[in-house]
């Protein structure tokens, strides 16, 4: 029951993070936006000192190394293993893990072939078909925030 209730809690708190990004980074109604100043841009008009840049000008995507696949794993264990699925959680291993990662230093999983991607702020390991990165200039909290949905199997 504690472990469905934090994740109730997590689902509600990273919609209300999602919420705001999209007020101020996609409607541009930050604090203050009444006295911004706004351009012309191939998107439209967007605050005084904006940028326009692609994914692949922000995001640094980080060597794959070891892949680990369900019969490797455990019920239980040190590590977690993470995959594209729904449920991300593939199993645990007690080997070194192939990510280190915090609350101040995560990084993104993004699914291959489901487009699903998870911010994850401890060590872990990946599946199969899970493509990590981190931001180049920005933090990556936020590059998560600014690509969460915006990438599909089109």
């Amino acid at each position: 029951n504690k472990i469905e209730n934090n994740n109730r809690i997590i689902k509600t708190l990273e919609e209300m993070a999602q919420a705001i990004f999209k007020e101020w980074f996609v409607k541009f109604r930050f604090p203050g936006y009444e006295k911004a100043e706004f351009v012309d841009s191939e998107l439209g008009k967007i605050p005084k000192g904006w940028e326009v840049k692609t994914v692949s000008a922000v995001v640094k995507r980080l060597p794959q190394g070891k892949t680990f696949r369900s019969e490797e794993l455990k019920q239980k264990g040190v590590v977690p293993v993470y995959d594209q699925s729904s449920g991300i959680t593939l199993g645990y291993h007690n080997e070194e893990p192939g990510f280190f990662a915090t609350v101040d230093e995560p990084i993104v999983l993004f699914g291959d072939h489901t487009c699903r991607m998870n911010l994850v702020a401890q060590d872990c390991s990946l599946g199969p078909n899970v493509v990590p990165f981190v931001s180049i200039n920005y933090p990556t909290m936020f590059v998560y925030f600014m690509t969460q949905g915006s990438i599909s199997q089109e």
